[in-house]
């Protein structure tokens, strides 16, 4: 059976983080059109320079400060201009990569048109539609509830969602059975160049990596106070910051400023100079406060490093009993999330099999494998 034309509305997924996906599946040989609203002028033609042109994708400078309050005016305009300048005659399924912000120009297509398609729930859907929006929650669960699958990047997310609407429902069994998880990919460069792991980690000397971007919900601070602590003890811990914020980087420059354990560089956009930066390191750590997924826990794997996250966020629930990957509770104190820490490492050093444990966790990250997860849910 053939796989249907997709339209992919992505107004909440500005940069590169599906162009993986909608790469893969051009290679693949499927159709697709890719339906771009943005709010800047900045965001216009953000995937020119990473997609072939031989994908169509337009985009729509449409997008007001006032349509943060007035959600259904905005959809309304969206999907307005969407007809007018697109043929949906040859589309077969629809994709909205996220459930409020792109899901609502979806269910308007599906009930004009009859055209099925998939959601997906974010962290933007989780922790502030659904959060602040209770208003708009009945209109995220319809998206839900009439969508063919709902898509999660995260198994934590999935629990979260069934959990907080579905647990006592008549509709939980239908919303589980349509629900599914599948991560987000990287590039296949990244498991072309993979690095086997350390066999031991010297946890007396343990070098930390984050990258990313600097904002408040990253919560950078957090992981300078962490070494800052160790190194208070007399524990020679180091972290390398890389990335930044034009709002925040020079507050964490502030903070980190005086600190020779302190490393911080600019945005590495070379994915062979930030791997090289990956492999100088013990272990990638990113501390969310909320995470749709974090690409950059893969990357890392992918060069050897085990990874630490917030528990219920990015990666969250993929590794269960997996001595590769920790999560740590949010409102952990420093101290407490130090302990958790030398747990974590003297169990990785007392494993002779974590060759083995990166192998077999990285192939459900694998490029092909997803893509397969893909293909099938567009078919």
């Amino acid at each position: 059976m053939a796989t249907r034309l997709i339209l992919h509305i992505c107004g909440g997924a500005i940069k590169s983080l599906f162009a993986e996906l909608f790469k893969a599946l051009h290679l693949a040989g499927v159709a697709q059109q890719i339906y771009v609203p943005v709010r800047d002028k900045i965001q216009l033609n953000s995937y020119d320079a990473i997609l072939t042109q031989a994908i169509p994708c337009s985009y729509a400078l449409l997008i007001k400060p006032y349509h943060r309050y007035l959600y259904r005016l905005k959809i309304n305009t969206l999907y307005n201009y969407l007809l007018k300048h697109h043929s949906l005659e040859t589309v077969g399924i629809v994709h909205s990569h996220s459930l409020f912000s792109d899901g609502g120009i979806a269910l308007k297509i599906h009930q004009a048109f009859q055209i099925p398609y998939i959601t997906t729930v974010t962290n933007t859907d989780m922790n502030y539609f659904f959060k602040y929006g209770i208003h708009l929650r009945q209109q995220g669960l319809s998206i839900a509830e009439q969508a063919s699958t709902i898509v999660f990047h995260n198994p934590a997310y999935r629990n979260a969602f069934l959990n907080r609407f579905y647990r006592n429902t008549p509709l939980r069994s239908i919303i589980e059975s349509k629900s599914v998880v599948i991560p987000i990919g990287i590039s296949q460069k990244w498991f072309d160049e993979i690095r086997p792991p350390l066999s031991e980690i010297k946890l007396p000397q343990l070098h930390l990596l984050y990258v990313g971007d600097f904002s408040k919900n990253k919560r950078v601070e957090q992981l300078i106070k962490l070494v800052t602590y160790q190194q208070a003890k007399g524990i020679d811990w180091k972290l390398t910051l890389v990335g930044g914020a034009v709002s925040r980087t020079e507050k964490i420059k502030q903070v980190a400023i005086g600190h020779s354990y302190i490393r911080l560089i600019d945005w590495v956009t070379d994915e062979a100079s930030l791997r090289q930066l990956y492999r100088q390191a013990d272990v990638f750590i990113m501390l969310s406060k909320y995470e749709t997924f974090g690409k950059v826990y893969i990357e890392a794997l992918t060069q050897g490093l085990p990874i630490i996250y917030t528990q219920g966020q990015g990666v969250d629930g993929f590794f269960e009993d997996n001595p590769i990957g920790l999560a740590v509770p949010f409102d952990n104190a420093i101290a407490d999330t130090i302990m958790q820490i030398n747990h974590f490492i003297e169990h990785y050093n007392q494993r002779d099999d974590i060759t083995t444990i990166f192998e077999e966790t990285l192939q459900q990250f694998h490029p092909n494998n997803l893509l397969q997860q893909w293909m099938q849910l567009y078919r």
